[in-house]
């Protein structure tokens, strides 16, 4: 999605709040969409039969003493090949808290 669209979403979203139709105390849509993926990345993890499971690179046998970084997950990270993977939902959400 474009960042024109998600601020056409945000505008829509901010006119409804005003007009008394969406609380104020609910999330944008950036929020929304980050909270949605996160819990579509949980079910993933959690759900060997899920459909994303197999998706998932195989976790890591390695174990740190040291932790530079909380790392949400406990699979290996797949390497970095082109740009094209960037926008792939299991690498995306895999690289989220790292950086």
């Amino acid at each position: 999605m474009k960042s024109s669209d998600h601020q056409c979403i945000d505008a829509l979203l901010r006119r409804a709040k005003r007009c008394g139709y969406y609380d104020t105390d609910l999330p944008l849509f950036e929020e929304l969409c980050d909270n949605a993926d996160e819990h579509l990345f949980d079910n993933v993890q959690m759900n060997c039969f899920h459909s994303l499971h197999s998706l998932l690179p195989p976790e890591s046998s390695v174990t740190q003493n040291y932790t530079l970084h909380t790392c949400v997950h406990n699979h290996q990270l797949p390497d970095h090949i082109s740009h094209l993977d960037d926008s792939n939902f299991i690498t995306r959400m895999l690289f989220k808290n790292i950086y």
